[in-house]
C-alpha cells in the first residue's frame, strides 16, 4: 500500500547502520522519539508509528511501548518491542513544517 508520508526522519548519513542491525537502531530512534515528544512524566503513545529515510529507502517502523507508573504519580518508559519494519514505496512526501 502507498501512502504519503508527512514527516520523517532522513538517516542515510549514519554510517553505523547495517542490514543487520538496522531494526533495532530503528526501534532505539523510535524510543527516543517518543521520550523527547513526551511530557516528562507523562502517558505517552503505546504503538507510535515513525518513518525513515536510510539507504535510498523508506521504512515505515511500528513500535509497541509498555509504559508504567511510578508510585501512581508519573509514567515512565518499562519496555518496548518491535512490532514491524518494512520497506515502503511512498506515493508522495510532504515537506516542510
Amino acid at each position: 500500500m502507498e501512502k504519503v508520508i508527512r514527516k520523517y526522519y532522513d538517516v542515510s548519513d549514519n554510517k553505523y547502520i547495517c542490514e543487520e542491525c538496522k531494526e533495532e537502531y530503528f526501534m532505539e530512534l523510535v524510543e527516543d522519539i517518543i521520550k523527547s515528544e513526551t511530557p516528562h512524566a507523562e502517558y505517552g503513545e503505546d504503538e507510535p508509528v515513525r518513518y525513515f529515510l536510510w539507504n535510498d529507502t523508506f521504512y515505515e517502523v511500528t513500535v509497541e511501548i509498555d509504559w508504567n507508573r511510578y508510585d501512581k504519580q508519573f509514567y515512565y518508559m518499562d519496555g518496548s518491542r518491535l512490532v514491524n519494519c518494512e520497506r515502503i514505496t511512498p506515493e508522495g512526501i510532504m515537506r516542510g513544517k
